[in-house]
């Protein structure tokens, strides 16, 4: 007998190598998986595409986040992440939404767009170079 392949694991009995793939959002680093506890979650900020992963795919797209178990660079299922939207700074690889920081604006979500013009402030969340006027 062969061990299992990386990606895969094999119950007692199985017939075929391929039979049972690590499911979407894992993967399988090593030969002879027993189980599909031996299958990895994909840690939060990254993502695996498919079934039977040896490895994750890559990093959370920038503007977005990924939970663990994530399938996609750019989720839209709730318990994978989302996206982090006007107001948020979620670089390449976040794992949660970020508040953009007072003094600055987000304006689609990647990072700090910049900062708030004078005469305005900004608190946090601002999408906006002008988002409070300073009263006279």
């Amino acid at each position: 007998p062969s061990p299992c392949p990386e990606g895969f694991y094999c119950l007692n009995g199985t017939i075929w190598a391929y039979q049972y793939p690590c499911p979407e959002g894992t993967y399988l680093n090593q030969t002879g998986g027993k189980s599909i506890l031996d299958c990895i979650d994909t840690p939060p900020g990254t993502y695996a595409l498919g079934v039977g992963n040896v490895d994750i795919d890559g990093l959370c797209h920038a503007g977005y986040y990924c939970l663990n178990r994530s399938t996609s660079a750019t989720p839209t299922k709730p318990n994978e992440g989302g996206s982090c939207g006007p107001g948020y700074s979620c670089p390449e690889g976040s794992s949660f939404k970020v508040d953009c920081p007072g003094g600055s604006y987000c304006v689609d979500g990647t990072g700090i767009t910049g900062v708030v013009e004078g005469g305005y402030y900004a608190r946090r969340n601002s999408y906006t170079p002008t988002p409070y006027r300073i009263k006279d």
